[in-house]
């Protein structure tokens, strides 16, 4: 080798080292604003700022599927997504635009139409094991758990989504938390009258009964408890 190159080696090798340093703090950079949109989007869907909330996803192009925050020590199997706050506190127009972000579609040149979901899940799981559609239920905002209801029973068995929404938005089927919960024992929790009233229309004769049973004796919630009565098969137990 001719020692007399190696300073211009060395300076290449210098230049390289600095350009990687220089993309290496650009990536850091961009991690930490998409980190923080994440972050505010969490926040905005919070607050039920549906607008801010779509022009600040669209701005980054945010992945509506993430958790707030990813936890480097373990991986998270289930985790509140965008769609779990959203359902809490937005409007169902959010709610119709998040599910269906991220949606592509491609023709096959041999047989059917083929289709890739990768928008919100409507049947992801949050840590206490509820559904975006039990969430807007605890959360008493009965339009996003009626419109929820309504793409349960409409949605064709040929939409890619169809099962989430039947695993994740079915009106009568228990929540997979610790309690077994009814979407109408959810319901009675909020204690939000019109979604009890939602919830009673597809809730077991036998569910409704319990949930009666449950509230006599403890004597809370007669407006509530009244309404159970009006569901045909229910018996008044005195």
């Amino acid at each position: 080798m001719d020692f007399s190159d190696k300073p211009i080696l060395e300076r290449e090798q210098a230049k390289e080292q600095a350009e990687n340093d220089c993309r290496a703090r650009e990536e850091a950079r961009d991690q930490a604003r998409l980190a923080s949109a994440q972050n505010n989007a969490f926040q905005l869907a919070k607050e039920g700022n549906s607008a801010e909330l779509r022009v600040l996803i669209e701005k980054f192009d945010l992945n509506v599927t993430k958790p707030r925050k990813l936890n480097q020590k373990k991986a998270e199997i289930n985790f509140e997504t965008l769609l779990h706050v959203a359902a809490g506190s937005c409007d169902v127009t959010l709610l119709d635009w998040l599910l269906s972000r991220g949606t592509t579609f491609g023709i096959s040149a041999i047989g059917p139409l083929l289709t890739i979901y990768i928008g919100a899940n409507p049947s992801a799981l949050d840590p206490s094991h509820l559904t975006p559609f039990h969430v807007a239920i605890l959360r008493g905002n009965t339009p996003v758990a009626r419109r929820l209801i309504s793409l349960y029973r409409n949605t064709k068995s040929t939409d890619p989504r169809y099962q989430s929404f039947c695993d994740g938005c079915h009106p009568s089927k228990a929540a997979k938390d610790r309690n077994a919960s009814t979407p109408l024992e959810l319901a009675i929790k909020s204690g939000n009258i019109d979604m009890v009233e939602l919830l009673l229309k597809d809730a077991t004769v036998h569910n409704v009964q319990r949930c009666w049973s449950q509230l006599e004796q403890r004597g809370t919630n007669k407006m509530i408890a009244d309404m159970l009565l009006t569901k045909v098969g229910v018996i008044y137990q005195s």
